[in-house]
């Protein structure tokens, strides 16, 4: 849908990593827990908008794109504890 805006999630600024990653053109995703109970991509959707906006329970990011970019993103950041 182009020109269409998305509701916002998120009500404060990014950390700088993320902000890296949006002005680096990476695609970026986010997991919350619930996301991992559910068996399909539309059942992921729907557990992540009923999410609190403002206290989700998120586990993960995923990023792609080329490798080099990707890096960049990422660097700095513990990817598991």
């Amino acid at each position: 849908m182009r020109g269409a805006k998305r509701p916002s999630r998120c009500s404060r600024l990014p950390p700088p990593e993320v902000r890296q990653a949006i002005e680096r053109e990476v695609t970026r995703a986010v997991y919350v827990r619930a996301m991992f109970s559910t068996a399909h991509d539309e059942a992921n959707r729907e557990v992540f908008l009923k999410e609190p906006a403002d206290t989700p329970d998120l586990v993960g990011l995923a990023v792609r794109g080329q490798k080099k970019a990707v890096d960049k993103a990422i660097k700095g950041l513990s990817l598991h504890e």
